[in-house]
């Protein structure tokens, strides 16, 4: 999927995008100028993100659930209705886990996250069935 660099400052109601660039070493370049004409104390950022988010999976007539997993013996999982979030993405705390998943359907968004779900347990024990150097699907 093709990126793009965004440069982010502030936080909450002073947060603003400065810039989006095409390539990385753009976003570093400006980022460079700002800090160097700026003033000390808002803190810059660079990240990547998606272009055109979940645009694919639309087109193809998926929705998008969410599923929370609780951790502990005889996990739950619940199906939460909401969500406006673009991406497929992983989340994981100490007492749950919320995955994000383009589905079919219920049923077929369950065994997403089930599945995602089994991946980060196996990663997180360090059974992992990734390849050796792979990056895990999980974000800690």
């Amino acid at each position: 999927m093709p990126t793009c660099w965004i440069i982010e400052q502030g936080d909450y109601s002073d947060y603003r995008v400065v810039g989006i660039f095409t390539t990385r070493e753009n976003a570093e370049r400006a980022l460079k100028f700002i800090k160097h004409n700026n003033n000390h104390y808002d803190t810059s950022e660079i990240t990547e993100r998606q272009l055109d988010p979940c645009i694919a999976e639309l087109n193809t007539g998926l929705q998008q659930f969410v599923i929370r997993i609780d951790h502990g013996q005889g996990s739950t999982k619940t199906l939460v209705e909401e969500s406006t979030a673009l991406e497929a993405s992983d989340y994981h705390y100490k007492l749950r886990s919320i995955y994000f998943v383009f589905a079919r359907d219920q049923d077929h968004a369950l065994k997403i996250a089930t599945e995602r779900h089994a991946q980060y347990l196996a990663t997180k024990e360090g059974t992992s069935p990734c390849p050796t150097g792979a990056t895990p699907i999980c974000r800690f």
